[in-house]
C-alpha cells in the first residue's frame, strides 16, 4: 500500500465523518482565487480599470448584497481606497515597464554597435 492511498483513505474518513455530523466542506474550483481583503480590492480595481468604471460604482445598493450573498460580513472598501491601490498599482508597475523596456533598449543598442564593429 502506496502511502498516498493512506492519505486518500484517511481524506475520505474524514469527509465521511464530517458528512455524519453535519459539517460540509466546500471544495473550491481549481480555478477559484480564495477571499482576502487585498484580493478583493485588486479585483475591484482591475475590474474599474478594465472597463473604464467610476469607484464610486461600488457604493451601490446592489453590489453591496450582491457581495453580501457571496461572502456574508464582506466589508466593501471605500471607493478611494480603491482609487489610492490604483494609484499604488500604476507607480509600481510603471517601474517594471521602465525596466523592461530599458533592458530593451541596452540590448538592442549594443547589438547595433556590434554589428558596426564588424562592417
Amino acid at each position: 500500500m502506496k502511502s498516498e492511498d493512506g492519505t486518500t483513505k484517511s481524506l475520505k474518513d474524514i469527509k465521511q465523518c464530517e458528512e455524519k455530523q453535519g459539517i460540509y466542506q466546500p471544495q473550491p474550483a481549481s480555478s477559484s482565487v480564495p477571499y482576502t481583503v487585498e484580493n478583493h480590492h485588486a479585483l475591484i480595481a482591475l475590474h474599474c480599470a478594465k472597463h473604464a468604471r467610476p469607484m464610486n460604482e461600488i457604493l451601490d445598493d446592489d453590489y453591496q448584497t450582491e457581495v453580501d450573498m457571496l461572502c456574508p460580513g464582506t466589508v466593501v472598501p471605500h471607493p478611494t481606497i480603491i482609487q489610492q491601490d490604483l494609484i499604488n498599482i500604476y507607480v509600481h508597475m510603471s517601474t517594471f515597464v521602465m525596466n523592461y523596456f530599458l533592458v530593451c533598449l541596452i540590448i538592442s543598442s549594443n547589438i547595433y554597435f556590434l554589428d558596426l564593429k564588424y562592417l
